[in-house]
C-alpha cells in the first residue's frame, strides 16, 4: 500500500511539473509574439513619422502633382488609424496603400532627378528603405514567434492547458501577395 501511494506521489508530481512547463512555455510564446508586434508597431510608426518630411520636401518642387502627395498623407492617415486600431488585416491594407502612395513619389522623383538633387528628399528616401527593411526583419521575428507559439499551443499538452488559461492562437503578420506585387511594380506617373 505504501507503495502504490508513494507511486502516485511521485505521478502527480511529474504531471504537475510538466503543466508547468508547458504554461511557463506557452506563456513565454504569448510574450515573444507581443514583443514582435510592439516591433513591428515601432517600426510603422517611425515609418509614418518620414512621411511628412518626405512630402514637404518634395511639395513645392512638384506642386502641379497636388494627388499625388495627398493620396500619400490620406494613406498615411488611414494607416496611422488602423495601427491605433490594431486589426492586423486593416494594418496590411493601409500600409500596402501607403507603400504604393510613396512609389508614387519615389518613382516621380527619379523621373525628375532635379528634384532629387536636394540631399534633403535623397536622406529621407534611403531613410524610409532603412526603415522598410526594418519593418521586413520585425515582421519576420514576430511571423517566426507566432509559427512557434502556434505550434506549442496546438501540441500535447499544450493543447489541453492553453485553452483553460485563456491561450488563443495567434495570425500572423502578412501583406496579401496581390499588393505585394502592386508595391513591387513601378509607378505609372501621368504629367
Amino acid at each position: 500500500m505504501f507503495a502504490l501511494i508513494v507511486v502516485l506521489l511521485m505521478a502527480s508530481g511529474l504531471l504537475t511539473f510538466i503543466y508547468i512547463i508547458s504554461f511557463n512555455g506557452l506563456a513565454t510564446g504569448h510574450t515573444k509574439v507581443e514583443e514582435g508586434w510592439y516591433g513591428i508597431q515601432v517600426q510603422l510608426k517611425r515609418r509614418h513619422d518620414l512621411v511628412p518630411g518626405l512630402v514637404k520636401a518634395v511639395k513645392s518642387a512638384m506642386s502641379h502633382e497636388e494627388t499625388l502627395v495627398d493620396r500619400v498623407l490620406e494613406a498615411r492617415e488611414k494607416a496611422i488609424a488602423a495601427l491605433a486600431g490594431e486589426d492586423r488585416d486593416a494594418i496590411g491594407e493601409a500600409e500596402v496603400a501607403l507603400s504604393s502612395g510613396l512609389q508614387g513619389i519615389f518613382g516621380y522623383t527619379e523621373a525628375y532627378p532635379d528634384i532629387k538633387a536636394t540631399g534633403n528628399i535623397e536622406t529621407l528616401q534611403k531613410q524610409l528603405e532603412e526603415t522598410e527593411d526594418q519593418i521586413a526583419a520585425s515582421r519576420r521575428i514576430f511571423n517566426s514567434n507566432v509559427q512557434a507559439y502556434n505550434a506549442r499551443l496546438l501540441s500535447f499538452p499544450g493543447n489541453m492547458i492553453g485553452p483553460r488559461h485563456g491561450f488563443e492562437r495567434s495570425k500572423s503578420f502578412e501583406l496579401p501577395e496581390a499588393d505585394l506585387a502592386t508595391m513591387q511594380t513601378a509607378p505609372s506617373i501621368d504629367l
